[in-house]
């Protein structure tokens, strides 16, 4: 089809309709023909969500078919086309102007085409970024819906709300603005789109501001001033009282106790936890050992706005896990969880040899993902074991299924429990005892509930007596 060279402009000459069942369609009269995604979304906000938009150039006539699933009020948008004889569309009016070729990409769209010479088919697919925005609209109002459900104001936040022991009150907000401004070598307003100087969330090392960071929701973690400091003076008088438990402790029992070893690792954790820049890596292991479940989840971190002293991670908001009202108002499958729960542990020591060592109600949440996942915070405090420890784990839970004292207590020596030479006769008794009677106390367990079900939910309050019986045979059972 040989193109025009005249200058003038000419109006859209044809509409074609089908059938309601089919996607509507529109001839235009030009050889190629691209629509900014910018001009559907300033003239037509309606319709900027979940559609797509194909062109297709006709092999022949060079005509373009649009086919649309939108308002009427398109059809006139695109008379208000000017074509002129380049094979090109462009519309100029008081909310801005448009005008492309198939030539490339168009205002960030996904433009999938075959370039031709003219003569030959020229297919154009403009598929624009609609889908992955209604994608994130959708996630947008999930999480709102979790916030909603979930949303619990810090204690510092109530009025009348009494301090109890592990409530810690937040360090002032300009200090914390500026550690940040510190760290990061740059004003506030110059990094962050929003930062929130009011915290969400505060505890003993630090607490927690929402912000946002290029488009995205985050929350930034400061730390106290001066923790390193107090630790330092802290941790020397713990060394001097391991020092002297070490000496003065027998160890007649059996136990293999190091009281210096024990103090070495406490100081380990502690440190390590100041240091946000390993935290971060904690996670990032974490996340990596659990990839392929889609049933955990760990937030995403900001590498280049992490420091020793500030971390910045991926927003995700949850529902603490032992909030059982709000979690059935979610909808999720409590005992499914639970399942996950356990599972997520044993592949966290027995897999992996690496495992969240501060799993409290805090650090462990749950949204609607999935039907109901597990959200991990704070990993700062990580446990590490030993493949010969994992071995002796595995060992002690085929001791127990089989019933094998002996097996359990030679699973104990080998991850340094107990002492080989010590005497373990007492040791072995007790352990027969507790897998002899393993399994009675799981049936009465099972029991008990069947009998709490059919009543309702409603437990019978037992007596003083009654309940004097029962810790005698708590007792009795260990």
């Amino acid at each position: 089809m040989a193109s025009c060279s005249c200058s003038s402009s000419l109006a859209l000459p044809e509409l074609r309709f089908l059938s309601p069942k089919a996607a509507s369609r529109y001839h235009l009269s030009l050889s190629k023909q691209s629509l900014y995604r910018s001009f559907l979304y300033k003239n037509y906000p309606r319709c900027n969500l979940g559609r797509r938009i194909r062109v297709a150039a006709g092999k022949q006539d060079g005509s373009v078919v649009v086919e649309e699933k939108r308002e009427p009020e398109f059809i006139k948008g695109l008379n208000d086309f000017e074509v002129n004889g380049n094979g090109s569309a462009s519309r100029s009016d008081s909310v801005g102007s448009v005008n492309g070729g198939v030539n490339g990409y168009a205002n960030g769209s996904l433009v999938k085409y075959v370039n031709g010479n003219g003569n030959g088919g020229v297919a154009v697919e403009v598929v624009g970024q609609v889908e992955e925005e209604e994608k994130l609209n959708k996630e947008i109002e999930r999480k709102k819906k979790v916030e909603e459900i979930g949303k619990e104001d810090a204690w510092f936040k109530k009025s009348g709300q009494e301090k109890v022991e592990d409530q810690v009150p937040p360090f002032p907000s300009e200090t914390a603005v500026s550690i940040v401004e510190e760290e990061l070598g740059a004003p506030l307003d110059d990094v962050f789109e929003r930062f929130d100087v009011e915290p969400i969330a505060a505890a003993s090392l630090g607490q927690v501001h929402r912000a946002r960071l290029k488009g995205e929701e985050v929350v930034v973690k400061v730390q106290r001033p001066g923790l390193k400091d107090l630790f330092d003076i802290d941790l020397k008088n713990l060394r001097v009282i391991a020092e002297y438990l070490q000496k003065i402790d027998p160890k007649s029992d059996g136990a293999k106790r190091d009281w210096v070893a024990i103090y070495d690792e406490c100081a380990s954790v502690l440190y390590q936890e100041i240091d946000y820049t390993q935290e971060a890596a904690n996670a990032e292991l974490f996340a990596s050992n659990f990839k392929d479940m889609d049933y955990v989840k760990v937030p995403t971190i900001f590498w280049e706005y992490t420091t020793p002293q500030i971390l910045t991670m991926e927003y995700v908001p949850g529902i603490k896990i032992n909030r059982i009202q709000s979690l059935d108002e979610l909808g999720v499958d409590r005992k499914r969880l639970g399942r996950y729960a356990v599972e997520s542990y044993l592949e966290q020591i027995l897999s992996h040899g690496f495992f969240h060592a501060d799993p409290h109600p805090g650090n462990i949440a749950v949204d609607d993902v999935n039907g109901g996942r597990l959200i991990f915070y704070d990993f700062g405090m990580m446990g590490s074991i030993s493949p010969n420890i994992r071995e002796g784990l595995l060992e002690a839970f085929y001791g127990i299924y089989e019933k094998d004292a002996d097996k359990v207590l030679q699973a104990m020596v080998q991850m340094g429990v107990l002492v080989p030479t010590g005497d373990t006769t007492a040791v072995r008794r007790t352990a027969q005892f507790f897998l002899n009677s393993f399994e009675e106390r799981l049936a009465a367990q099972r029991k008990e509930r069947e009998i709490t079900t059919q009543e309702l939910g409603f437990k019978k309050p037992l007596s003083k007596e009654e309940k004097i019986e029962k810790k005698k045979q708590r007792l009795a059972a260990i």
